[in-house]
């Protein structure tokens, strides 16, 4: 809420009644329809009518009127023109009551659209020009507010630092508190986050701010590891506000910390509630991501293909869409689905949104069912592919011990013998190296036993 034009409205009322007989008539009723209009919400109106109340310069009403014809101006949308207005208050009439009002509203005009870089020095001048105005106190908060929105924590917490020492019961002082606890959370100064936090919801814990605080608390106390604080808070929070800001956020990180713990059916349960009650949030996909990835873990592949798939399915654009198709590759892999498992990993290779690790990982799977299947040449190239695009292990090396398998299965013994020459020599720490280099050893002594693949390895 912006009080200052309230406050305003009460300094002009004053002014009319005082000033009423030596103001022309028909100025005087423009003059006091407009405000009238204004506080109403009819600002069309609102600014016809103050337009038609400006009086000369240097009469007792400019100031004011002035005043108000900007904040008509920027209540209809011409941001600039109200700054203009603004701005020949303060050039005009430094020493008016209106001065301070003038040089908080400009800030305000760029805050109101989010270009908080432009309305952080206007709000400092509020502060450097007007110390011993109460405009004072909200343009620091605010200015504090535009800093953490710009990711510039340290000179944030700085100012907002201040602030609270300075004035640590002030109205603003519960969203200064939060807004500290931000900047702190960027910072990764949890514990500190976490204080101020707490001290944002102790003046009032049905306050605005409070549900922000509140599942602040548990998102910090998660970020250290501290699973059963994370998860009582963020229970807490949606005990208290079931329909809260960032609910679903809350459920998500509330599944996870209960399965931190060891509780995964209270996290399925908690993730379900989730999908129930706010099916177009995307922490949903993160939700069945996850979902997915713990029931993997427990053995329950069919599960888990079931969340991979309903993602893909709900939400193919998703971020979490190239996770959630490698992740059903291996399920389905792990089901002996090896048809619709290869079919995946070839989408995870071809798509542009997997990683180049889930690309590189892919191939090699598709690669791996290849040489199993006996189609030598066809593994080859796909292990060759791989070598062109990674060159770091643990791919590039099993790629190249992979490779040396294929080759030698074909009988190319000394394609072979140069593909494990090359592991040897490219990585000798890999722990593939002894085992390559005794195949190599193996094709000196035996001169190539013929197109039979070696042994199985682990990939």
């Amino acid at each position: 809420m912006r009080n200052h034009v309230k406050v305003a409205g009460f300094v002009v009322s004053a002014v009319l009644l005082g000033q009423a007989a030596s103001v022309p008539a028909t100025e005087d009723e423009a003059f006091a329809a407009g405000l009238k209009a204004f506080h109403e919400g009819r600002y069309p109106q609102a600014l016809v009518e103050l337009r038609h109340a400006l009086g000369p310069e240097g009469s007792p009403r400019t100031a004011e009127t002035v005043y108000w014809v900007g904040e008509a101006l920027l209540k209809n949308g011409d941001a600039e023109a109200a700054r203009r207005q603004f701005q020949q208050v303060l050039d005009q009439f430094s020493t008016s009551s209106y001065a301070p009002f003038a040089r908080f509203s400009i800030a305000w005009s760029y805050w109101q659209v989010g270009r908080w870089a432009e309305a952080v020095p206007e709000f400092q001048r509020v502060i450097e020009e007007f110390p011993d105005d109460p405009l004072r106190i909200e343009a620091q908060c605010r200015a504090g507010e535009c800093l953490v929105r710009l990711q510039r924590p340290a000179e944030a917490v700085q100012l907002l630092e201040a602030f609270v020492a300075a004035y640590p019961v002030a109205h603003a002082a519960p969203q200064a508190y939060y807004l500290l606890a931000e900047a702190l959370i960027s910072q990764q100064r949890y514990a500190a986050a976490i204080d101020a936090y707490r001290k944002a919801i102790g003046f009032s814990q049905r306050g605005p701010w409070a549900p922000y605080a509140l599942s602040g608390i548990g998102l910090a106390a998660f970020a250290q590891q501290q699973y059963t604080a994370s998860a009582e808070a963020l229970a807490d929070y949606l005990e208290r506000y079931p329909r809260g800001p960032h609910h679903d956020h809350v459920r998500f990180y509330l599944g996870r910390a209960l399965l931190a713990l060891g509780r995964s059916r209270e996290a399925f349960e908690v993730w379900d509630q989730l999908l129930q009650r706010a099916p177009a949030s995307p922490w949903v996909d993160d939700a069945l991501l996850w979902q997915g990835d713990a029931w993997a873990r427990q053995g329950r592949v069919a599960k888990a293909t079931a969340c991979f798939q309903q993602l893909l399915a709900r939400n193919p654009a998703s971020p979490l869409a190239a996770d959630a198709r490698y992740a059903l590759g291996w399920a389905q892999w792990q089901t002996g689905a090896l048809d619709d498992a290869i079919h995946t990993f070839e989408a995870v290779a071809a798509h542009p949104a997997s990683s180049p690790r889930q690309q590189t990982s892919a191939r090699l799977r598709v690669a791996d069912h290849l040489l199993r299947a006996g189609q030598y040449a066809a593994a080859a190239a796909r292990y060759d592919h791989v070598l062109t695009t990674m060159r770091d292990p643990p791919y590039a090396d099993y790629a190249q011990y992979q490779l040396g398998r294929a080759l030698m299965a074909q009988g190319q013994t000394d394609a072979a013998m140069l593909a494990f020459d090359a592991l040897v020599t490219r990585f000798p720490n890999s722990p593939l190296t002894p085992r390559a280099g005794w195949l190599a050893t193996q094709i000196t002594r035996q001169a190539g036993p013929g197109p039979e693949a070696p042994p199985e390895e682990s990939a």
